[in-house]
């Protein structure tokens, strides 16, 4: 709701003209959105896992996403971890935000990456590409997926 009303205001106080694009990285109006974005995403899909995780301290083995190691770092979100806690990455990448793969704000990632990470090369080039701070299950097919929608690579 945030970002709508948000966007409703800019769009009410500017003109299209006066737009430019600037990436997600570069952009610091976006730090504040991006967490509460994905809190929302993961909130949607992920909703048993979280509750779990906070009143049980643990996911329950019954749980498709019980072999990730969840847990819900400082900032609230819930990320996979501990096979890659010794490994010398940085804190985003040995605890990836988990994402789901059918998602529009993770089809919005894998689609930028696509463009312009790697180029609008093929799919394993986007894959290694991608930002290792997400980990997104069924990434693959995700990927397929937005390379046969792009009309650059068709």
């Amino acid at each position: 709701m945030f970002v709508a009303n948000r966007v409703a205001a800019i769009h009410e106080q500017s003109e299209v003209t006066q737009w430019r694009h600037m990436g997600s990285t570069s952009n610091p109006a976006d730090d504040a959105t991006r967490g509460l974005m994905l809190d929302c995403v993961q909130w949607e899909y992920y909703e048993s896992e979280i509750k779990d995780l906070k009143e049980l301290g643990a996911l329950r083995k019954t749980s498709p996403l019980f072999l990730l190691e969840l847990h819900l770092r400082e900032d609230g979100l819930l990320h996979a971890g501990g096979w890659l806690e010794r490994a010398p990455l940085t804190t985003g990448s040995k605890y990836p935000v988990l994402l789901p793969w059918d998602h529009h704000v993770t089809e919005l990632i894998v689609r930028e990456t696509h463009e312009n990470k790697a180029g609008h090369s093929g799919r394993d080039i986007t894959l290694a590409v991608m930002p290792h701070e997400f980990l997104v299950p069924k990434g693959r097919r995700l990927i397929e997926w937005v390379l046969k929608g792009c009309h650059v690579c068709r």
